[in-house]
C-alpha cells in the first residue's frame, strides 16, 4: 500500500488543459448586460441634453460609464 501512494506522489502534473467544464454563460450575460446599461446611460444622457434638462445627477452618471 506504501508503494501506491509513493507512485502518486512521483506523477507529473498533467499537462493538458482541459476546457471542457468551462461555462460561459456568465461572462456573456456579463457583457451583454453592461452593453445593455450602457446603451440605456447614453439615451438618458442624449434626451437631457436634448430637452436642456442637464442636472448634477447626469454629471455624476458619466464618470460613473467611464469607470464602468
Amino acid at each position: 500500500m506504501a508503494t501506491a501512494s509513493l507512485q502518486q506522489d512521483l506523477l507529473p502534473p498533467p499537462t493538458a488543459v482541459d476546457n471542457i467544464h468551462k461555462v460561459y454563460s456568465i461572462a456573456i450575460t456579463c457583457a451583454v448586460l453592461g452593453v445593455f446599461a450602457s446603451l440605456v446611460v447614453l439615451l438618458r444622457l442624449g434626451l437631457r441634453i436634448r430637452a436642456r434638462a442637464f442636472g448634477r445627477d447626469d454629471w455624476a452618471v458619466i464618470p460613473a460609464l467611464v469607470s464602468h
